[in-house]
């Protein structure tokens, strides 16, 4: 109906018909995201990379996080952690327990990675759009170097803190009202996630990949597309660690008195003398 329309308002204003519709043709943009440095990516497949990356490592912190609760509570409440404590030291099975999941996870990520690859060769062998659209994507050694040491000092907090959780917790349904607050930490960067992307280079997006707990999704996300300075990585990974020093350290104490109590829950009072007198 428009390109009818179009032909019959040339034709009044004595336009030739085929100009008119050169004039008025749709033309498609292919939209682009200067870095820093200069060097462009297409806007919007650098835009759902990041996204894609950061909510692949928020996936996966939070799947094996979650795992930590669970064999925390299973060996507590079927008494097995007074079989084990009797031959190793608190803090040395909360460690073991955390090294142990985490290792899963990461063989995981990298099977992952290995398949992703695979397909990816087989694809790209078979057809040159796909091929160039590989080309297109803003990864690279250094960004998968940067997604697994994100994900390992993500997974090492809320490893820390979903196993407080499970030493506190006496049954599977207490632990699953307890680690509410953890759950919700760990999901506040994914819904955050798509208005930092939009504005990757704000104040506000810095400070926000800039914050422990939701560094692990946010900052992957800004360094994809360019956004994050290099003088910016180490500073997040000292963040971190030393965030992971501190977790432990409170996390082994609550661990070391709360996986001996069974019966009544403590209260946050209880747990801070824990801490305290740890």
């Amino acid at each position: 109906t428009n390109t009818a329309l179009r032909r019959l308002q040339a034709r009044e204003l004595g336009i030739d018909p085929a100009a008119a519709e050169l004039l008025t043709r749709s033309v498609a943009l292919d939209t682009y995201r200067v870095s820093g440095e200069g060097a462009s990516r297409e806007g919007r497949l650098t835009w759902v990379t990041a996204e894609v990356l950061g909510l692949a490592v928020y996936m996966v912190i939070l799947l094996y996080g979650a795992m930590m609760l669970r064999a925390s509570v299973s060996e507590k409440s079927n008494k097995m952690i007074e079989v084990i404590l009797a031959s190793i030291r608190p803090w040395q099975l909360m460690l073991g327990k955390t090294l142990g999941v985490g290792a899963v996870g990461l063989t995981q990520i990298t099977l992952w990675i290995g398949f992703a690859a695979l397909g990816l060769l087989y694809v790209t062998s078979t057809s040159t759009v796909a091929l160039d659209i590989l080309a297109q994507l803003p990864l690279g050694l250094d960004t998968l170097a940067l997604f697994v040491g994100l994900f390992l000092t993500g997974y090492f907090i809320y490893a820390g803190l979903y196993a407080s959780v499970g030493a506190i917790a006496n049954s599977e349904q207490d632990a699953s009202q307890l680690q509410l607050p953890v759950t919700l930490i760990a999901i506040l960067p994914a819904i955050l996630l798509p208005s930092v992307l939009n504005n990757p280079a704000a104040t506000s997006s810095v400070a926000l990949s800039w914050i422990p707990v939701f560094a692990p999704v946010v900052f992957i996300g800004r360094y994809v597309l360019g956004a994050a300075e290099t003088w910016e990585i180490p500073v997040v990974f000292a963040i971190q660690l030393a965030t992971i020093a501190l977790v432990a350290w409170i996390g082994g104490r609550i661990f070391r008195v709360g996986l001996l109590m069974t019966g009544v829950r403590p209260t946050v009072r209880e747990i801070a003398r824990w801490v305290r007198h740890g």
